[in-house]
């Protein structure tokens, strides 16, 4: 079966009902980006926790690393699902991909200027459809790679992907780490296009009975024991060079989404939820706002009141109630985005209808 994958569209089955295990990687889908809430809400908003923090305050300080460290795989979950899944593009798919992040734009501005809350200049620079967002663009261009890709993929057996993909990680290691390279700290279409192939490697090659002698909870507990190394290290590390020309090593080092570390816990989590035996409607209809909701809180008219909110919790009321606060915090944003999403699901689906219309008008002729 194949189908055009576009975040924010939950694929189907033959009969139109998502099956089990797309109901699975949508409820990761979900989860990734009440990650990529979390990593703006903690070093992002609040500043990465230093070595006087670290050793004056280090619990809190030690559990808001750890907390980043859970968050930072959101963006290497979210490229390998569009792997895992398999892009398949098409005209309209790239229009629905494209009307998403204009919609937003327009749907922002509207609000900014109704509501008196941003400068005639600051909406017009919100207008740019990439404005503060290098995602969107590099996931275009994943779009538009992806026919080659998925041709490169059936061309090679296991063993040969495998091969590849060692190479391809093993240079993204020794290159990829480095700050101001091409990979960027993996936030670059080169680290997409790894991303995307792992993903792809995980469903083709790695078979289900190897995925269930991994199970949910085996996959669980490595994610959280990579996860734990990454954040240790990050914190010794901080301490260690604090005096040093290399201070800023552990955060480039570590905090990127290249560190081979994260991208191990991405795997990890993504093989745990691909076991989960779990069906919901619910699910894949909040998944389907999920690039939404990237979208609407990465706004350059929104994001600033967004850290703002997680630096007023911090500050004013203490570490404790930010801590409370952060996952039902991140959910109220998540099903806030995702309500107000259905006005542009709503719209796309009539302009579907007139298209479909038009089409079957045409062919009649």
């Amino acid at each position: 079966m194949t189908y055009t994958y576009i975040p924010g569209a939950a694929p189907a089955g033959q009969n139109g009902r998502a099956t089990v295990r797309q109901s699975n990687i949508e409820l990761l889908r979900i989860v990734a980006m009440m990650l990529v809430l979390i990593v703006h809400a903690d070093f992002l908003a609040l500043g990465a926790p230093d070595a006087l923090a670290l050793k004056a305050l280090p619990v809190e300080s030690g559990l808001r690393v750890w907390l980043q460290g859970f968050a930072l795989v959101c963006v290497d979950v979210f490229v390998m699902i569009s792997g895992y899944f398999g892009i398949r593009p098409s005209v309209r798919g790239v229009l629905n991909f494209a009307f998403q992040i204009i919609f937003w734009r327009i749907a922002v501005a509207i609000v900014a200027v109704a509501a008196g809350f941003a400068s005639y200049g600051a909406v017009l620079r919100n207008l740019t459809p990439f404005a503060g967002d290098w995602f969107s663009p590099c996931y275009m261009l994943l779009m538009l790679v992806s026919p080659a890709l998925n041709t490169f993929v059936e061309k090679l057996d296991r063993r040969a992907m495998g091969r590849y993909l060692l190479i391809f990680f093993g240079l993204q290691t020794v290159f990829g780490w480095i700050p101001g390279t091409v990979y960027d700290g993996g936030s670059s279409l080169i680290s997409m296009v790894g991303l995307y192939l792992l993903g792809r490697y995980v469903k083709l090659h790695v078979s289900e009975e190897s995925r269930r002698r991994i199970g949910v909870s085996r996959g669980i507990l490595l994610y959280i024991l990579l996860v734990t190394v990454n954040s240790i290290a990050y914190c010794a590390g901080t301490i260690l060079l604090s005096e040093s020309v290399l201070l800023r090593a552990p955060r480039a080092l570590f905090v990127v989404y290249s560190s081979p570390l994260n991208i191990a816990a991405s795997v990890a989590l993504l093989v745990a939820f691909s076991n989960i035996e779990l069906k919901s409607r619910i699910i894949n209809s909040l998944a389907k706002s999920a690039y939404s909701v990237l979208l609407i809180h990465l706004n350059p008219l929104v994001f600033g009141f967004y850290l703002a909110a997680w630096q007023t919790i911090y500050n004013d009321y203490g570490a404790a109630a930010w801590f409370v606060a952060l996952i039902p915090g991140c959910a109220a944003v998540y099903l806030a985005c995702a309500v107000a999403d259905r006005v542009r699901i709503f719209l796309w689906g009539r302009i579907m209808f007139y298209w479909h219309k038009r089409d079957k008008a045409v062919k009649n002729l």
